[in-house]
């Protein structure tokens, strides 16, 4: 069986089973997306099984090994699980919510391995949130700016870590789809370098597949937009129905692209705050687009 994705590209599709244990007599399982949907066959983006008797079954074709996790009745959601072509069985367990399930197949066989290397900083993380909460409960939620800006700058120092463990784990598993949807979820949260280091390490198998070339694209968009980069040519309709594009800002010296939606409260609560920045900047060259 094959598809033909958007660019016109074929890939063969491979079938799958999935037979499931868990510790509840009835509900539904979803295998949920951990990354773009478009990382993954239209036949393989929205799966859900019922659960009879502690019992739940998956039927359907992949290209290549995805990831998910389990979403059971908003009782239960796992971590990543990667599902292989063939047949595997996945055992959850509803008591320990945010964990790995057991899952027999070639790409999770050496989880631990992967697990292993993370431990470190896992529990640096751990330490960390218990040190953020403590400071946050000291000030009754009301942190002067240069500690949350200190908080910050401690906190991607550990996202920075982690992803450069991602990088050495995908350097010596270069075939490894666990690493692959490790970093296929990562960029949920926006492009980084070392993201591409890690997508460049991988095996030529994977990179060609269906879900790595997908995954090569995000990329190469990503960083079109990281920092260093020139802001793409744009077009927008304004609140007064005029059409905008780049070409109005290029004689403002610095701009401001500020991205927001109306149900965003932590956007809008920074609005004040942007006005002011504003009011103290507009006679230098700055202007803010929202």
């Amino acid at each position: 069986m094959s598809f033909q994705n958007a660019a016109g590209q074929t890939s063969n599709l491979k079938p799958f089973v999935v037979n499931g244990a868990i510790n509840l007599d009835t509900g539904y399982v979803q295998l949920r997306l951990v990354a773009d949907s478009s990382l993954y066959p239209p036949e393989a983006r929205n799966l859900i099984a019922k659960i009879v008797d502690g019992k739940f079954l998956f039927k359907g074709y992949l290209a290549n090994p995805l990831g998910y996790t389990l979403l059971i009745d908003g009782k239960y959601n796992s971590e990543l699980a990667v599902i292989d072509s063939g047949v595997q069985k996945v055992v959850c367990n509803v008591r320990k919510n945010r964990e790995v399930p057991l899952v027999d197949n070639q790409s999770m066989k050496f989880y631990s391995n992967y697990n292993h290397l993370f431990e470190p900083v896992v529990q640096k993380r751990s330490d960390f949130r218990k040190k953020e909460q403590g400071i946050y409960k000291k000030y009754n939620n009301l942190v002067p700016d240069s500690i949350k800006v200190a908080l910050d700058r401690e906190y991607k120092n550990l996202s920075s870590e982690s992803d450069q463990i991602l990088v050495t784990y995908i350097s010596r598993n270069k075939d490894s789809y666990l690493g692959f949807w490790k970093l296929a979820y990562l960029l949920n949260w926006g492009y980084e370098i070392s993201l591409e280091k890690a997508f460049n390490s991988l095996s030529a198998s994977i990179k060609t597949s269906y879900s790595g070339m997908q995954l090569e694209g995000k990329l190469t968009n990503g960083k079109s937009l990281s920092v260093g980069q020139k802001f793409p040519a744009f077009y927008a309709l304004a609140v007064d129905q005029q059409m905008v594009n780049l070409n109005d800002f290029l004689n403002t010296r610095y701009t401001l692209i500020d991205f927001w939606y109306s149900h965003c409260s932590p956007c809008i609560a920074q609005f004040p705050a942007l006005k002011s920045v504003y009011r103290d900047n507009k006679d230098k060259g700055f202007q803010i687009i929202g």
